[in-house]
């Protein structure tokens, strides 16, 4: 039975306020908004318009399509609590660019923007991350007055410290009049973010009050450096142990090869959770224990927690080192029945996995019923085939690999992409160019993208601005590049390159088409 719009005992016409008073749903909510277009007059409309969208922003869902139609209907709006609940609500639903643009729009507005606003957005800025932008936001903060508030220096270094910019952390932090237990965690994450853990001990041990995160970020900072001795020490003293720090712990211990110490982790977890399960199964695949990382996944499913991609991937390479077969088989009915996401690394160890077991003809079938594929998909079939004797498939699949639809070169662009993407995170910019302009396709935008992304991490202007200018071109609407290549010159403090960047930003952004209510009426 559908839901009734409204309560069942008001039988007698209501004022318009009190129907929207009562709509606490959806499909109430629409059916009111059905009810202004009816009956109300243009200067009644907006009015009821603002208190409408008000509410709609508190509905539990993502329906922020249907806010901003509602929001772009409202004319000239200077209403900054709206602005404010706009940009809210787009952070909280994960739609970090638009809730920026959000603001760059009230800005332009001339809308004073409140503290609520700056954390929201300074929020948006670490979860990109946008250093730019969380400059930019940072020098409205202090144009407003505002710098003073904890809430809003918290927000700010935690902006930075979430961006690797700790020395603006460290500024901010020093200038903090009252710093928190939050603040203190949030240096103490950045610098274990890094790799420095120096610095992090250094707050860590200075720090009052210390919590379960600021514990937990330690300990897993060390674990993934390698030092299990100062995790070690740090987590002895944990006064509760929480599965997090564990997780670390065995992850730790697993990545310096020392298993007994990683068992001895899990066994003293009173109720370990599947990705302390899926850690340890991990420990030994990657250790050569291929026996007790399947007797794992065996007791996994037994309990039936769960097995995430990581533990998946570890129970194949399990499989893998030993040869079993049956293992193998039971591995593949286990994905069929949906026990993992076959993403695109489960299934290269899975061509791997049946190729090692003599099942070549299932290696092939996985390879064909794959969606993505990448070098190392390529790569493991053709040593698969290569290795069973298939050299004609082999070679022909090697011509595949290499061949593009234009035959202009030899190699596709998904794969070139990934070797752009490989060579740029290793830091080797200058090759990447070189491979690009050898083989690549100039109207290609994966390829420049991952070129520009790794200028952005590695601060290449020049280059940078050679790739953003291919970008440009092909998708000319696509503020995310524009983004990237003034982050590079942010990174690079040329902020006149950056502020020229950011306006040509501004002139890209699309007019909003009028909203319109699709309740029928």
């Amino acid at each position: 039975m559908s839901q009734s719009p409204f309560p069942a005992a008001r039988k007698r016409f209501s004022p318009i306020s009190d129907y929207l008073r009562h709509s606490n749903s959806i499909n109430q909510l629409k059916q009111t908004h059905a009810l202004f277009l009816k009956t109300l007059l243009k200067t009644q409309y907006y009015h009821f318009l603002t208190l409408f969208l008000a509410k709609l922003l508190h509905v539990p869902g993502d329906y922020l399509g249907y806010a901003r139609q509602v929001f772009d209907q409202i004319p000239n709006c200077k209403r900054e609590f709206l602005w404010t609940s706009l940009i809210r609500s787009h952070v909280f639903n994960g739609y970090f660019m638009q809730s920026i643009l959000l603001y760059s729009r009230m800005q332009r507005k001339g809308i004073s923007p409140s503290g609520f606003t700056f954390s929201s957005v300074l929020n948006a800025c670490a979860r990109i991350p946008a250093m730019f932008e969380g400059k930019q936001v940072h020098a409205g903060v202090e144009k407003s007055g505002l710098l003073r508030n904890n809430i809003l220096q918290t927000s700010l270094l935690d902006m930075y410290a979430k961006c690797g910019f700790m020395l603006d952390a460290e500024r901010v932090f020093n200038g903090m009049e009252k710093r928190d237990v939050v603040a203190w965690t949030a240096m103490i994450c950045g610098y274990t973010k890094v790799g420095l853990m120096d610095e992090a001990r250094f707050l860590f041990d200075d720090m009052e009050g210390r919590n379960m995160v600021s514990w937990t970020t330690m300990v897993a900072g060390y674990a993934n450096c390698g030092d299990m001795e100062a995790a070690e020490e740090l987590y002895d003293r944990m006064m509760e142990k929480n599965p997090v720090a564990c997780l670390a712990m065995i992850a730790g211990y697993g990545k310096c090869g020392d298993v007994s110490k990683a068992r001895r982790m899990f066994d003293e977890i009173v109720k370990p959770d599947a990705s302390c399960w899926a850690a340890m199964l991990v420990c030994y695949a990657q250790n050569g224990y291929a026996k007790e990382a399947i007797g794992t996944f065996r007791a996994i499913r037994v309990q039936n927690l769960g097995i995430n991609e990581v533990g998946m991937v570890g129970a194949i390479s399990a499989c893998t080192q030993i040869g079993d077969v049956s293992m193998a088989e039971a591995l593949a009915k286990d994905l069929e029945e949906g026990c993992c996401e076959r993403t695109l690394f489960v299934s290269n160890a899975l061509i791997h996995m049946h190729a090692k077991c003599g099942c070549i003809e299932q290696a092939w079938m996985e390879f064909c019923r794959m969606k993505q594929r990448d070098v190392v998909s390529y790569s493991t079939m053709i040593t698969a085939l290569a290795d069973h004797g298939e050299s004609q498939v082999a070679l022909a699949l090697l011509s595949k690999m290499q061949r593009k639809e234009s035959s202009q070169t030899k190699l596709h662009s998904e794969h070139l992409t990934c070797m752009v993407d490989l060579l740029g995170r290793a830091g080797h910019l200058e090759k990447a160019y070189t491979l690009i302009i050898e083989y690549g396709d100039s109207s290609d935008s994966g390829i420049w993208g991952a070129l520009l992304g790794a200028c952005k991490v590695y601060g290449n202007a020049p280059l940078g601005e050679i790739a953003s200018s291919h970008l440009f071109e092909i998708e000319p609407e696509d503020v995310g590049n524009y983004v990237l290549l003034a982050n590079v010159y942010a990174s690079l403090d040329k902020w006149n390159d950056a502020e020229r960047l950011k306006k040509m930003i501004s002139e890209k952004e699309k007019r909003k088409s009028p909203g319109c209510s699709w309740v029928p009426s």
